[in-house]
């Protein structure tokens, strides 16, 4: 019965958002040619506006009326300008057309159409009469180019796909596991968390790929599509930590076990760690001897950079980090103290437990850093606690055994 009703919800997901990316998606490339048309347009008129008041200069020379006499959006920009006169022969165009003839209907007006050319440029054209002391005098056809809009919108289609099935994999592993280990009566956490952590960033992408997609000024692209980069990466740290947790709940998780010195491990994390936080004071001290350790390093590197960048969030730059090793019997015990906020005893009891955030805000992480240490530790059959004063600061320390042991 569980499993019938998990295909019905993953697939009624799944179609509420197609149908939404499809929505959002068509809504978008309609405001885009909407406003590629309505530039077009505005630049006819403006030349036909600046014809009829210097006729004069047009008669004389229709080439040299806008194209030559000074640089300006119709000489060097993406429009491409053509005057044909009354009869349908080609008067002047400008620089960019090169050998291309933009398309020509001789007594027509106000006719907009797309076209490519031979080298699959595709341009949007408009064709409007000169009309000079209500007479048609000629015709004016305006071009611009609209490979780089399709090719924005290819790109934002594509995103659209790939967040779309990477949020349908992960609430589908979710409903999976969860509800195959019997956890429904964690299904609203989950619902919540999910919703949450993956609906602000997909939020912030769609707005600022609306916004870049409405940008001409490459400065503003790049702005735009770095804090697209940044919510991806974010949404991406959110996925993996989801899907290690679910491989942990189901029990497919393993550990890959190998010797390795824990001392050069403390070191290699923390140097990754200066690059995320260059600013914090950190103070390390580790055993003189060498501290070998039989474990899964990938792993153990996990749970130092999740207590490493929990206690950053919970400091500032001015407040010391102090990481700690020291070697006991057979097991070596790891500390990570900070001087920062701290926590009442009330939230240092949950502070291990899945999905648990003290503070509700974004910054302070995704409730899972500090749960998936405490499994990874437990895993390796070692121990994990925290002492913490509201106020002034945490400790916590992981104790793991020297070797491995078999259950």
């Amino acid at each position: 019965m569980f499993f019938k009703l998990n295909h019905w919800v993953l697939g009624f997901l799944a179609l509420i958002l197609i149908g939404a990316s499809l929505f959002q998606f068509l809504f978008f490339r309609k405001i885009l040619i909407e406003g590629a048309e309505a530039r077009l347009i505005n630049s006819v008129d403006h030349i036909v506006v600046a014809i009829a008041k210097n006729s004069k200069l047009f008669y004389e020379s229709p080439e040299k009326f806008l194209f030559s006499t000074t640089a300006n959006e119709f000489t060097s920009g993406s429009y491409m300008v053509q005057f044909v006169d009354a009869k349908g022969n080609i008067l002047a165009k400008s620089p960019n057309l090169l050998s291309n003839n933009l398309p020509f209907t001789l007594g027509e007006t106000d006719i907009l159409e797309d076209i490519e050319f031979m080298d699959g440029v595709q341009i949007k054209v408009y064709q409007s009469k000169i009309v000079i002391n209500k007479r048609t005098v000629g015709y004016v056809v305006v071009g611009i180019s609209i490979n780089q809009m399709l090719n924005n919108l290819q790109n934002l289609r594509d995103l659209m796909i790939g967040i779309g099935a990477i949020t349908l994999l992960v609430l589908g592993l979710g409903i999976q596991v969860f509800i195959s280990n019997n956890m429904i009566k964690n299904q609203k956490r989950f619902l919540s968390f999910a919703s949450h952590e993956l609906r602000t960033p997909l939020a912030i992408v769609k707005g600022h790929a609306e916004v870049a997609l409405n940008q001409k000024d490459a400065l503003e692209w790049k702005k735009a599509l770095l804090i697209i980069q940044q919510e991806s990466e974010w949404m991406n740290k959110v996925i993996n930590n989801l899907l290690f947790v679910f491989r942990t709940q189901s029990g497919t998780e393993k550990l890959n076990y190998a010797f390795f010195n824990f001392s050069e491990l403390i070191s290699e994390s923390l140097m990754n760690f200066k690059k995320i936080f260059p600013n914090q004071k950190i103070c390390l001290n580790l055993p003189e001897k060498i501290a070998m350790v039989e474990a899964d390093p990938d792993r153990i590197k996990q749970v130092i950079n999740n207590l490493l960048e929990n206690a950053a969030k919970h400091s500032f730059p001015d407040q010391m980090i102090t990481i700690s090793l020291d070697s006991l019997s057979k097991s070596y015990s790891l500390s990570v103290k900070d001087e920062g906020t701290g926590m009442t005893l009330e939230t240092s009891k949950k502070v291990f437990d899945l999905f648990y955030k003290g503070n509700q805000k974004r910054d302070d992480g995704m409730g899972l850093g500090l749960s998936i240490a405490h499994w990874i530790v437990n895993a390796h059959h070692g121990k994990i606690t925290v002492e913490s004063t509201l106020g002034k600061g945490s400790v916590f320390t992981v104790i793991l055994p020297e070797k491995r042991k078999i259950s």
